[in-house]
Order: structure tokens, then C-alpha cells, then sequence
């Protein structure tokens, strides 16, 4: 299952590429429903393991990131780049928990 959930994320970030050329999140929503599918796979059938700690610096910055994309969502004057913003924020946190998970090992971090 979790080669499953690592070849769905990987997917899922490959058609994001691919269609989100656009600014419109209509072509973002395949990805996002793969890697979506993925980390519902991951949460379902993955024990979270965390081998190697990442480093407090790289927790902070990642917390400031994602603070800053739901407040720029929050407050957002035009729903369509709110929506967007949700979007991205929720498939980031998806692909930082399955990064973190998946290759914690510094072996794979180069992979």
C-alpha cells in the first residue's frame, strides 16, 4: 500500500505539472485528486514514521509558509484565487506529510 500511495502522489504532482499551466484551478484538480487519493491511501493503510527529525529551521519556515497561504486565502477578496489557495495549501500538506514520511532517510531526501 505504501508503494501505491507513493506512486499516486507521484502522479499526482506529475499531472500537475503537466495541466496546471493555467490560472485557472480547473486543470489543478486532477492532481490534487490524485494526491489527494494518496494521502487518503497513506492515512488508511501507513504507519507515520518519522526515522530522521527534520531540522526546526525547516519546520518553522514550512509553519510560516502555510500560515501565510491561509491567511492570503482567509482574506482574499476574489473567491476563485481563495479556492486556489485552499487547494494548494491542503495538497502541500499532503505532500510535506508523505515527503517526510516516506523519505525521512537522507538517502531518499536525494532521491
Amino acid at each position: 500500500m505504501q508503494k501505491l500511495a507513493l506512486i499516486l502522489f507521484l502522479l499526482g504532482i506529475f499531472v500537475t505539472g503537466l495541466l496546471g499551466t493555467e490560472t485557472r484551478l480547473l486543470f489543478f484538480w486532477p492532481g490534487c485528486a490524485l494526491i489527494g487519493l494518496a494521502g487518503l491511501i497513506a492515512v488508511l493503510r501507513w504507519k507515520l514514521r518519522v526515522s530522521f527529525q527534520p531540522s526546526d529551521w525547516c519546520l518553522l519556515t514550512v509553519l510560516a509558509l502555510a500560515g501565510y497561504f491561509g491567511w492570503r486565502a482567509w482574506v482574499s477578496p476574489v473567491e476563485v484565487y481563495a479556492r486556489e489557495d485552499g487547494a494548494i495549501l491542503l495538497a502541500c500538506f499532503v505532500a510535506y506529510l508523505m515527503t517526510v514520511t516516506a523519505a525521512s532517510h537522507p538517502k531518499w531526501r536525494l532521491v
